[in-house]
């Protein structure tokens, strides 16, 4: 593996566990919402609902519904969309590392003297390709 690809491959890792988390964060998000549209008085009852209700002051419990449901799907557009990101880099990196794979046979196969392909079967070559 060339450092390019080494390169490339540690950043792919590090979107990679973004993206994990992005997903972990939009799926966590979906519970304190379903959780307060079934229960209500759960706003008065925790802390974290309450002290954001009143922090931003919100006019009424639908305001705050509304709030809650907006932020769960910031949170799952934005895991969507860095999951698009993600897999694109995971095509575009697989490419550039078969690419270079490629280029790394083929240089391999033009140092080779005439004989050495005279005595080897093509059957041989076709295998070490694949």
């Amino acid at each position: 593996m060339s450092p390019s690809e080494e390169k490339s491959l540690r950043r792919l890792s590090i979107f990679l566990i973004l993206v994990s988390f992005l997903d972990t964060l939009g799926i966590a998000s979906i519970l304190p919402f379903f959780s307060l549209a079934s229960n209500p008085q759960l706003l008065y009852d925790n802390k974290i609902f309450n002290y954001i209700y009143n922090f931003f002051d919100f006019g009424s419990i639908n305001d705050f519904f509304i709030f809650l449901g907006f932020c769960s799907a910031i949170i799952f557009i934005l895991s969507t969309l860095a999951r698009v990101f993600t897999q694109k880099r995971i095509f575009k990196f697989a490419y550039f590392f078969e690419h270079g794979l490629m280029q790394r046979i083929l240089k391999y196969s033009l140092e080779k003297n005439y004989e050495y392909f005279i005595t080897k079967h093509s059957s041989s070559f076709i295998e070490k390709i694949l």
